[in-house]
Formats: C-alpha cells, sequence, structure tokens
C-alpha cells in the first residue's frame, strides 16, 4: 500500500493543487461586490418623509418598516422612492388640470404633481429638474368610472430605465396581495 501512494502522491499533488486553484478562483469570482451607495443631492426638497398614508391603512410599524427598507434602498439606488396612499376622489382634481383627463389620468396626474411640489428628485440640482425618482400612488377610492386607480410615476434614470413593461411588473407584484386585506404586504 505504501508503494501505492507513493507513485500517485505526485498525481495526488498535482490534484490538490488544481483544486485548491478551482476553489480559490469560484471564491474570488463569487464574492460579493461591494455595495456602491449614493450621496444624494438635492437642492430643493425639503422634505423627509417617504411613506404618506393619507388613508390610514397602514400600521404606524408597518409605516417605520417601509420608511427603513425605502431609505436602504434609497441610498443603494440613488433615487427617491416615495409611498403614497390615498382614499379621496382625485376626478375633480385632475379635470382642474387637464378637462378631458379620465380614469387612471387622475392618479397620474394627482402622482406627477405630488412628486413635484414637494421637489422630490435624488439628484435635484434646480427648480426645474426632475432628479431621479419614483413614487407609487394608491388610490383606494372608487371614482365614478367604478374604478380604482394606482399610477407609478417615475422620474430621471428610473424613467428612462424602466419601460411600460418594467411598471406592469411592479404594479403586478402590488397586486398579487389582497391590498385591502394586506397593504403592508403590497
Amino acid at each position: 500500500m505504501k508503494e501505492w501512494l507513493r507513485y500517485f502522491r505526485i498525481w495526488f499533488l498535482v490534484c490538490g493543487i488544481l483544486l485548491a486553484a478551482v476553489i480559490i478562483s469560484y471564491i474570488s469570482m463569487n464574492k460579493p461586490e461591494e455595495t456602491v451607495t449614493y450621496e444624494r443631492i438635492n437642492n430643493v426638497c425639503t422634505e423627509t418623509e417617504r411613506v404618506f398614508d393619507f388613508a390610514g391603512v397602514l400600521t404606524d410599524n408597518e409605516e417605520d418598516d417601509l420608511r427603513a427598507i425605502i431609505a436602504e434602498t434609497e441610498i443603494s439606488t440613488g433615487c427617491d422612492i416615495i409611498l403614497v396612499v390615498m382614499n379621496e376622489s382625485l376626478e375633480e382634481y385632475a379635470k382642474g388640470y387637464f378637462p378631458d383627463a379620465y380614469g387612471s389620468d387622475w392618479a397620474m396626474i394627482k402622482a406627477d404633481n405630488f412628486y413635484d411640489e414637494h421637489g422630490f428628485g435624488w439628484n435635484k440640482y434646480v427648480e426645474a429638474d426632475d432628479g431621479d425618482g419614483i413614487l407609487l400612488l394608491d388610490n383606494w377610492y372608487r371614482e365614478s368610472d367604478g374604478k380604482v386607480h394606482t399610477w407609478l410615476s417615475t422620474s430621471g434614470k428610473v424613467e428612462h430605465n424602466f419601460s411600460d413593461a418594467h411598471i406592469n411588473l411592479v404594479l403586478d407584484a402590488v397586486y398579487a396581495y389582497d391590498i385591502e386585506a394586506e397593504p403592508y404586504r403590497a
């Protein structure tokens, strides 16, 4: 048996070195990348709140959890992330801006105006700039068209990188839950 080991020891050594090289290569190629963080530069917005629950459907703990998730995600994406939950008609509000607005336009107009009025945008330098951000407006009110409307408003790099298909995927993920029973999960 000792002679057998002596005869193959070079092969064991070669295989061991190759195995070590493969393991080191695997670890170095699959190590977690360093997280990129972005510094927020916005000379316009003084609003620090990101969760606006005007409908009162979230508990204080749920709002705090969402704020923490949003804060962490904002730093890693370099985008303002805003959640607005409402329970009021937006029809007359929207028609004040665009008389021919109908249906989901009502939520879109409110979401875009809310974003602009608060000066959101991660890297917004001047009033006319939109900066990078995303706002989800979920209105629980059943409008005159018989529907409840939600809108995902995008700005800056989010607008340029999110196609309609991406937006629909996000909204489908929200709608995958029973929003009325589990608004936090949605």
